[in-house]
């Protein structure tokens, strides 16, 4: 399975919190490991660091879908900086995030009805 700790770790990250503050966010990185452990190809290797990549950037784009509309005054994503008093143009850029880090895993997810595809 997927790195738990690594996930949450990068997570964390994105999402600018420290270990402990994001407690309470856990379950979500948990789930987001097991949405990307059903789609994961045969063959897979589950310490590949772009699965753990997909993975916190997944929890981060549910994250995010929970504090949308706490009228967040910015967000910070690596270097990218967006402020926006609605939270609207925060989640489109979290949510770019989610899709590249799934591109970039593409050859190691499979696409069926559970999993993710661009289209």
């Amino acid at each position: 399975m997927i790195d738990e700790n690594k996930v949450f770790a990068q997570f964390c990250l994105y999402a600018g919190l420290s270990l402990s503050a994001a407690k309470d966010w856990l379950p979500l990185c948990q789930g987001a490991i097991q949405k990307i452990g059903r789609c994961l190809a045969p063959g897979a290797d589950v310490s590949d660091p772009r699965l753990i990549l997909a993975a916190a950037a997944e929890s981060y784009y549910q994250y995010s879908l929970c504090r949308t509309g706490t009228n967040a005054q910015s967000i910070s994503i690596g270097d990218i900086s967006v402020s926006d008093s609605s939270g609207a143009s925060g989640t489109e850029a979290i949510h770019r995030l989610r899709e590249e880090a799934l591109a970039a895993a593409s050859d190691l997810l499979t696409v069926n009805s559970m999993c993710f595809r661009q289209v």
